[in-house]
C-alpha cells in the first residue's frame, strides 16, 4: 500500500474537523443549514468547504471556505489566490493545537459577518462552473507540461524517421 503524503493527510484532517465543528454549530444557530466538502473543480479554485446559511432576508447563501492547517499555509493561499480574497472567501486555520471552541468561534464570527453584510458568492460559483473542467494552477502546469512532452515525443519520432531514410 502506497504511503500518503503527510501534508495531504493533515489538510484532510483539518477539513474534516472544520466540517464536524460547523455541523455542531447548527444546534445553536439554526440559520446554518448545510455543510459540505466541495468537489474537485471548486477545490482547485480555492474552496474546500461550502456552508449554506439562511440570510437575514430569508434567502439561502452558499458561503465558500478555505481551510488550512497552519498560518503559514493560509498566507501562501492568500498570495496564490488573490481573487478569492478579493471576493471575501474566509480562510480558517484548523489544527491540533487549537481547542474546538476557538475554531467554532472563528467560524461563527465569519458566518455572522457574512450574514449581516448580505454577502453573495454566486459570482465565484458561476465563474468556476463556466470554466473548462481542468482548474487550478497545478492542472494548468500539468496540462502545459503534458503538451510539451507530446511535442517533444512527436519531434523525436519524426527525427528518427528522417535518419532511417
Amino acid at each position: 500500500m502506497k504511503k500518503r503524503d503527510p501534508r495531504v493527510v493533515k489538510g484532510e484532517n483539518a477539513e474534516a474537523r472544520f466540517i464536524a465543528l460547523t455541523r455542531s454549530l447548527r444546534n445553536t444557530h439554526p440559520w446554518i443549514r448545510k455543510v459540505r466538502k466541495t468537489g474537485q473543480r471548486l477545490d482547485g479554485a480555492g474552496v474546500d468547504v461550502t456552508v449554506h446559511i439562511c440570510s437575514e432576508a430569508g434567502s439561502l447563501v452558499r458561503v465558500p471556505f478555505q481551510v488550512k492547517s497552519s498560518r503559514h499555509h493560509a498566507g501562501t493561499f492568500i498570495d496564490r489566490h488573490p481573487e478569492c480574497i478579493a471576493l471575501g472567501v474566509p480562510v480558517i486555520v484548523v489544527n491540533e493545537k487549537q481547542p474546538d471552541e476557538a475554531i467554532q468561534y472563528h467560524i461563527r464570527r465569519e458566518l455572522e459577518s457574512i450574514r449581516q453584510a448580505h454577502k453573495d458568492f454566486e459570482v465565484l460559483y458561476h465563474a468556476v462552473a463556466s470554466r473548462p473542467h481542468e482548474t487550478g494552477p497545478r492542472s494548468r502546469v500539468k496540462s502545459y507540461r503534458l503538451k510539451l512532452l507530446k511535442r517533444a515525443a512527436k519531434r523525436d519520432s519524426h527525427q528518427g524517421e528522417e535518419s532511417d531514410s
